[in-house]
């Protein structure tokens, strides 16, 4: 299964926020380098929230309608 990066967070909580409403909807994520961004707050360390290359755009979908400030790019970061 191909895995690709939605979107980048700042910290933890918003991550964490993003992804909660993901799964209320069915769509399974993973938080990358989630520790090293509550140690390290920088934009080099931001955490990019992953989901299976299925589910991108249901995932867009809901990123537009509850957090627009959070899109990025609409070409994906294939993630392996």
């Amino acid at each position: 299964m191909k895995t690709v990066i939605l979107t980048y967070c700042k910290d933890n909580i918003e991550a964490h926020r993003i992804q909660d409403v993901l799964g209320e909807q069915g769509i399974l994520s993973i938080l990358q380098n989630e520790n090293i961004a509550s140690v390290i707050p920088c934009p080099a360390f931001e955490i990019p929230i992953i989901v299976n290359e299925e589910d991108l755009e249901k995932a867009r979908e809901i990123l537009r309608d509850l957090f627009p400030e959070k899109i990025v790019d609409e070409d994906p970061i294939n993630f392996i």
